[in-house]
């Protein structure tokens, strides 16, 4: 509702010492809407959200964050409307660490999750030092949205 009057996201933030998955589940149901009824403008406003709460939260995303994300985007072609799938990728691939909880998820619980990151690490380890740059870093960052916003 916020969205819809004020064209602006609510300024919660989680704190980067709780766990993502209570403070910040809203997040992709509301890509999942600002999808369904052709939001641009709002997928691209959740989605710098998201790149705001990687550059914050080490474990950012967590595996439930990640399932939610999927599921709101289940049965697309690779079109602007599954960006959000792009980023959850690129943040596992240059994040993920051992010790984040929920690995074994990943590999026994969503599949399509695991075979794009599997792609994704594959590319990464073969990357030049010059693509070395985080996909989500300042410079970058319009590479996930649908475009509505980068022409303000």
């Amino acid at each position: 509702m916020t969205w819809l009057y004020t064209r602006r996201l609510l300024e919660h933030i989680a704190d980067p010492k709780l766990d993502t998955e209570s403070n910040l589940d809203w997040l992709p149901t509301s890509y999942g809407l600002a999808r369904k009824v052709g939001d641009p403008r709002y997928q691209d406003v959740l989605i710098s959200r998201m790149i705001e709460c990687a550059r914050r939260i080490e474990s950012f995303p967590n595996t439930s964050f990640v399932a939610s994300l999927y599921d709101v985007t289940e049965g697309l072609a690779h079109t602007p409307d599954i960006l959000g799938r792009d980023l959850m990728i690129d943040i596992w691939t240059w994040k993920c660490r051992p010790e984040w909880r929920g690995l074994d998820f990943v590999h026994t619980e969503y599949i399509e999750f695991a075979g794009d990151l599997i792609s994704a690490l594959i590319a990464h380890r073969n990357a030049s030092p010059e693509e070395l740059v985080e996909p989500w870093a300042r410079s970058k960052a319009d590479r996930y949205l649908v475009g509505a916003t980068q022409d303000e």
